[in-house]
């Protein structure tokens, strides 16, 4: 296959489990940003957690929080964008 038939293909079929796939990335964050929000406010108003340490713990949460759901499964790659370099540059090249 030729570059530029690889090119098109991509463009025909890819670009759909590209957008899925970011769409999917982006909303683990969002949920995550949520998440962070939560807990801050639980621990500062129901725990009367210090506002730093608070902070402190609920960053970890949403940091905890967005890896489990980028990795999907052990095993599978998720919504992570790994390999994803390698893929574009072979599609310029």
């Amino acid at each position: 296959m030729t570059a530029t038939a690889s090119r098109e293909n991509w463009r025909k079929e890819g670009w759909r489990a590209s957008s899925v796939r970011w769409l999917k990335f982006n909303a683990v964050g969002g949920i995550g940003i949520a998440v962070q929000l939560v807990v801050l406010a639980v621990l500062k108003v129901a725990f009367h957690f210090d506002y730093l340490w608070a902070t402190a713990l609920a960053v970890e949460t949403s940091v905890i929080h967005n890896f489990c759901g980028t990795s999907a499964s052990p095993g599978s790659t998720g919504y992570r964008w790994t390999g994803q370099g390698q893929a574009m540059l072979s599609r310029v090249s």
